[in-house]
Order: C-alpha cells, then structure tokens, then sequence
C-alpha cells in the first residue's frame, strides 16, 4: 500500500478531496482482485465513469462504485458472492489495503434477468477503521452487452502500478454512449450528461458515431424505454433537475467543473448529428 504522503500530494495537486483520491486508489485494487479471479474475469464487463476513469483516460472525472453486466449468464448468486469474497481477499493480500466483502443483495428477482447491489469495505492509507468507506458494486444480469468489450489495461496512477497490472474486459464507448442515452430518459444523474458530453466532444475519434443510434435503440427497446425525438433528453423539468445537482454531484469528481449553459448547448448539436 502506498503512502498517506502520496494520497495528500495528488490530492493537493489536483484541489480535490484526499477521501476522493483514497478511493480512488482503492477502486484500482478491487478491479485487480475481482479481474485476477478467472470466473469473474469470464462473467463481468465493466462499464460506466469508473471503465472511462480506469481504462480509457487517465484525467478523466473520478467516480465512487463499480458497474457491471454480466456476460456469462450461468454464474449463480452463490457462486457470484463467493468468488467476490475471494476477490477482496486477493486484493488484500495483493495491496496491503484492508478490504472486506460485506454484502450482495438481490435488488432484482427474475430469472437470467437478476440485478444485484454488493459492497466492499476498505480501510486504505487514511487508515480510517472506525468507520471505513464503502465500495459499490451494481452488477446486472439484465441486460445485453451488444458490441464485442475491449480488453484493455488498467490505468493506476500510483507509484505501485507496477504490482497492479491487470487487462480487463470493458464496454466499447459506443455502447457505453448508447446506455447513458438510455438512462438519461429513465432517471436524473447529472455524470450522465456530463460522460455524454465529454465523449462526443473530446473522443470522437475514437468512436464510430453511426453505432450509437442503432445501439441506442436496441438498447431502449431492450428495456420498454419510449422515446420520441431528440427534445425527449432536454425536457424543462429535467434540465433544471440536472442544474440544481449538477455543483453538488460533480464537484467532488472533477478537477475544473465545466459551465452546466455550455454542455447542454454543445449536447444539442452532438445529439442532433446522431439522431438527424
């Protein structure tokens, strides 16, 4: 485990809370302990603001649980809670930092369609055992992973990267894109919009922007989610849901936290080019 010294340094450096960055570290080592285990390696892809945090950009917005769908749809609850238990004790073994699996609750009970909420405790550099911080875990079984995930390297930017090396299997962002979209119609997150916002506008690149639609809509589909046009995202109601969270929900994420007037306006045009 590293030093207090470093969490302090990378956290004055980037002006945001020390609790941020402990985190932060410790989410890196739960990835390792979970893709170091071969049935979950098999079963789980990684998606959402912690996959673009640890796999994909390095700088990006930093995040506080893990997601996932699972691929391999023959792995038990059982067998599910069992080797995430020996997952947290390999990432223990394998850190230094204290973790303990503390529960997986059934949040969705219908067969081959099961969601599940787990969680993991640490106690990392801060070394804060009266009450240690949690760590999240929403793995899903409803639900498609449509484009064939990447396998890609884990990004630690710690001084211990070098016993953290892990490949993980991850959403491409085209669909990573395409189920946020989705979300965006189904509940008020204001890391939706802003994870929309900054891949259409700094990795269009790297993404194939023809897919999102198609992926868009047999992933709404999928779930009975209706939708209409394009002015079903910027509903009133919702953008000023979105603004009053949006300092409160992101600011602790984020080294400069951009303009909420500016993303909406810039998500309006990427959004119309895809759905013209």
């Amino acid at each position: 485990m590293i030093d207090l010294r470093e969490i302090k340094q990378k956290s004055e450096r980037l002006g945001l809370d020390i609790s941020t960055i402990e985190r932060d570290y410790a989410l890196s080592w739960v990835l390792f302990g979970i893709y170091s285990n071969s049935l979950l390696a098999k079963a789980l892809v990684l998606k959402g603001g912690t996959a673009l945090k640890k796999l994909y950009f390095e700088n990006y917005r930093f995040s506080q649980d893990l997601d996932f769908t699972v691929k391999f749809k023959d792995i038990s609850g059982q067998e599910l809670k069992d080797n995430l238990v020996s997952a947290a004790r390999k990432a223990e073994e394998a850190s230094g930092i204290e973790f303990e699996f503390i529960s997986l609750e059934k949040v969705r009970d219908i067969p081959q369609e099961e969601a599940y909420e787990g969680k993991i405790a640490f106690v990392g550099p801060r070394r804060q055992k009266r009450r240690p911080a949690r760590i999240k875990l929403d793995i899903t079984f409803y639900e498609e992973v449509m484009l064939s995930p990447y396998n890609l390297a884990l990004i630690h930017s710690y001084s211990d990267r070098e016993d953290c090396q892990i490949v993980i299997p991850v959403y491409r962002l085209e669909e990573i894109v395409a189920e946020k979209l989705r979300a965006l119609l189904r509940r008020i997150r204001a890391r939706d919009l802003y994870d929309i916002w900054y891949l259409l506008k700094f990795a269009q690149e790297r993404i194939d922007l023809s897919e999102i639609r198609s992926l868009f809509e047999k992933k709404r589909a999928y779930k009975e989610v209706k939708f209409g046009s394009i002015q079903d995202f910027f509903i009133e109601e919702r953008l000023l849901s979105y603004k009053s969270s949006w300092e409160a929900s992101l600011r602790r994420q984020l080294v400069k936290l951009p303009e909420f007037e500016k993303i909406i306006e810039e998500l309006e045009s990427y959004l119309g080019e895809i759905f013209d």
